[in-house]
């Protein structure tokens, strides 16, 4: 798995390389624990109905986990998600077709707090701002003061 993705990244970054071609392509293994409980159920559930859908996409999401948690990539994540959504929806008892609701437009809201909080602010900066002035003005008085001393 990791050893694949910098395989990946150094051939693209030096150009074609024979041998990252034949180790990428070869089979990878993958091997089933029998005796897993998910694994009995799962052939249960295939010997009682072969066309079970729910079981079917089940295989395909336990051989996509293990892809993923062995550090392969696969091409198709938006497949993976969609049946990983679907088996949610199922273990929910939530029809698989249903719609997600539009969220209602919201208007916005007028607050009275805000403004005021607003206007307040601004008068504390008028005030702050005829500090600063009056500050200054001191200050060039004993300027002036010191010149003329």
């Amino acid at each position: 798995g990791n050893l694949e993705r910098i395989m990946k990244a150094q051939a693209c970054q030096t150009g074609k390389d024979i041998s990252t071609n034949y180790y990428a392509s070869q089979k990878k293994t993958f091997e089933i624990n029998p005796r897993h409980p998910l694994i009995r159920d799962m052939l249960r559930r295939i010997k009682e109905d072969e066309d079970d859908k729910t079981v079917l996409d089940l295989a395909v999401v336990l051989f996509e986990t293990a892809t993923l948690r062995s550090g392969y990539l696969f091409p198709d994540t938006k497949a993976y998600g969609g049946r990983i959504e679907r088996m949610l929806r199922l273990s929910l008892n939530i029809d698989p077709d249903a719609k997600v609701e539009e969220e209602p437009e919201e208007e916005p809201e007028e607050t009275t707090e805000g403004t005021t909080e607003d206007t307040e602010q601004d008068e504390d900066e008028e005030v702050d701002a005829g500090t600063d002035e009056e500050e200054q003005e001191t200050a060039k008085e004993s300027t002036v003061e010191k010149d003329e001393l």
